[in-house]
């Protein structure tokens, strides 16, 4: 089953038994609410009852003439009938009163005890004087008053259901009404959770049709939503998504262009010289294997950047983390590449603290990682530059800075110096030797290490680079 439909038969679902239950409680109130209605109605009536008892009181002195004489108690309720209708608001009649031996009787109820049956006189020590039920039975009481002295109570004994062909019919008609009422809010609930469930499934579908398109690499989809629910957050993650996955189709097939590219050209310089020699232009000597040599080193070199950039990001590039000095690690490097930093005419300086800066990582890694900076910054800085390298640490990172002299990098360039194939503009080109891969594996490298690098105009006048990685105390003393 769809979506679409587990949603609505659920709303349906849950909507009709919260409906169920709220008809049978008012079902259930109504005939309740009825047998409250005729015992408060009766309740009533008692003032009178508790009068006409006072004046009989008042003119017997006791209540002997009452006690187990239903005569005389028709006559106390024929005349508490009486003060009922003189306490009622007169109403205009327009057909001639009815004469008293034509007088329409009260209606008679089959099933329901007559109201004079369950009341019952008590005396001042609420013993019975008539009655069927004792006072303890009664639900209300209504006290005899004479001369300012209660002298007796009469009680009410209520009901507890109401089965009367009047009491019946009333109550069929409130269910019928509240049978019809109850088809017609189902109706309602119906048709709101059918749009209900059409509203909420419909960007859920034009997800599912997104993510369709995706597979079949068509990354330009977007589901393009203004909710702001849980649906709509979704959506905007499948937009990013998206949006990831079209700029990496793009930085997939640059790379494959710029990878096919970098590896063109050695192969024509290769192919350009042995045809060379072939065809008798140039000589088969030192000088020619030489060139050739250098065009496969090169070429070599490439391929092995290449490898190793795959590996790093498909996460096979092995490290083995172990307590490294990073200060001794730089001073180490610097001093392996000063001949040759001096061969370009580089002054080189270090800024690093004389006691250990220690971190977890790998020494190998972290040692790739600063000659790959030395080379680049030997490869781009103008003869009779300089390559400042800072180091600090703070309490739980460390700082390391390779700044060098000019050329710069324009400012555009920055954000995308770390991706394959990037160079610094026309200052730094192919023509100084390198491949364009170093600082984007010196990216993974730092990014493994947990760490951030960047790029920025630097305060030589050249390329800035800093480099933040996590600073973790030395748990086995300095590294050898």
């Amino acid at each position: 089953m769809k979506l679409y439909g587990k949603l609505l038969l659920s709303m349906i679902a849950a909507g009709a038994i919260a409906l169920i239950a709220l008809a049978l409680t008012l079902n259930w109130r109504i005939g309740q609410g009825f047998i409250d209605f005729v015992n408060a109605s009766e309740a009533e009536r008692l003032p009178a009852v508790a009068a006409s008892l006072a004046e009989h009181y008042a003119e017997a002195g006791n209540w002997e003439t009452l006690r187990g004489r239903p005569r005389a108690w028709r006559e106390v309720l024929a005349r508490a009938r009486q003060l009922e209708d003189e306490t009622q608001p007169a109403t205009p009649r327009t057909d001639p009163p009815a004469s008293p031996a034509r007088a329409a009787p009260r209606p008679v109820h089959e099933h329901w005890t007559p109201y004079w049956a369950r009341l019952g006189v008590f005396d001042s020590e609420r013993q019975t004087v008539i009655g069927r039920h004792d006072f303890i039975q009664t639900h209300r009481q209504e006290s005899v008053v004479v001369a300012g002295e209660t002298v007796g109570w009469v009680g009410l004994h209520e009901l507890r259901e109401v089965r009367s062909h009047i009491a019946e019919s009333f109550l069929r008609g409130q269910r019928v009404g509240l049978f019809w009422a109850s088809l017609a809010m189902l109706a309602i609930l119906a048709i709101s959770a059918a749009l209900l469930a059409r509203a909420w499934t419909r960007p859920i579908q034009r997800i599912a049709e997104v993510a369709r398109r995706m597979a079949s690499g068509d990354f330009a989809a977007r589901v393009a939503t203004q909710r702001r629910d849980e649906i709509g957050r979704l959506a905007r993650d499948m937009d990013f998504l998206a949006h990831s996955l079209e700029e990496a189709d793009a930085s997939r097939k640059r790379w494959m262009a710029d990878a096919a590219h970098e590896l063109r050209t050695p192969l024509a310089v290769l192919k350009g010289e042995l045809e060379a020699i072939q065809d008798g232009i140039r000589p088969m000597d030192a000088e020619s294997l030489a060139s050739l040599h250098a065009e496969a080193a090169h070429l070599g070199d490439l391929i092995e950047e290449l490898r190793e950039l795959a590996q790093v990001d498909i996460g096979a590039l092995d490290y083995r983390m172990g307590d490294v000095d990073l200060a001794a690690t730089m001073r180490e490097c610097l001093d392996s590449h000063r001949g040759r930093l001096a061969q370009a005419g580089l002054e080189v300086e270090l800024v690093a603290p004389d006691a250990p800066v220690v971190l977890r990582g790998d020494p190998r890694r972290l040692r790739q990682l600063a000659e790959n900076l030395i080379e680049n910054s030997r490869r781009y800085t103008n003869s009779g530059g300089r390559l400042q390298v800072s180091l600090d640490q703070e309490r739980d990172r460390i700082h390391l800075r390779f700044d060098d002299s000019e050329p710069g990098v324009p400012a555009a360039l920055l954000p995308r110096l770390f991706d394959p194939f990037v160079r610094g503009g026309s200052a730094r080109t192919r023509a100084d030797g390198g491949s364009g891969l170093g600082l984007a594996i010196c990216r993974r490298i730092v990014e493994a290490h947990g760490g951030r690098i960047s790029a920025s105009p630097g305060a030589l006048g050249g390329l800035a680079i800093d480099i933040t990685l996590p600073r973790t105390p030395a748990s086995h003393g300095v590294p050898a």
